[in-house]
């Protein structure tokens, strides 16, 4: 793994990059990349903390699965509405924007009950595999929607999708 100072550097400088494009061209896209990389910067921020896969932040501890899952799907929302608003994909595919609006509803629903569950039920067995059922099919949708997005055929999405397979 990477040295923590150096991901995390990286992290701080696009995060204060965006929020500098944000403050000159007031788009509100800007934001959300930032959000997305504080995620980020926290899920590798976390990474560093695990101690038999648990990680400890003062008294509280949680397992390290739960917590990685949550936080990659939060900054996933977050690209997402990113790419959206980037392209305005609200004019350009329309119906691609609407799927995807549909998608980050409910990975945030999904996200939040998964989290609420972790903390009410020990059955952590079932909780990884509907975890898992809930990936396969965010990654089909989004392997639909980037093949979509694909026959476009505009720069800047394809920009936007290179990043979205590379942070796939």
């Amino acid at each position: 793994m990477l040295p923590q100072p150096l991901i995390l550097g990286i992290l701080v400088f696009q995060v204060l990059y965006s929020l500098v494009q944000w403050y000159f061209f007031r788009r509100r896209e800007y934001l959300f990349y930032a959000a997305y990389c504080i995620l980020i910067g926290l899920y590798f921020f976390l990474k560093y903390l695990v101690v038999n896969n648990e990680v400890h932040i003062g008294a509280f501890h949680f397992h390290q699965k739960i917590i990685d899952r949550d936080l990659v799907f939060l900054a996933i929302c977050f690209y997402i509405e990113f790419g959206r608003l980037f392209v305005n994909s609200f004019r350009l595919i329309p119906g691609v924007d609407r799927k995807a609006g549909i998608a980050v509803r409910v990975m945030l629903g999904y996200t939040i009950i998964n989290l609420c569950w972790y903390f009410v039920s020990d059955n952590h067995q079932l909780q990884e595999a509907i975890h898992v059922l809930v990936s396969i099919l965010a990654f089909i949708f989004f392997v639909d929607i980037l093949l979509k997005v694909y026959r476009i055929n505009k720069k800047l999405v394809g920009f936007l999708m290179i990043g979205s397979i590379i942070m796939g």
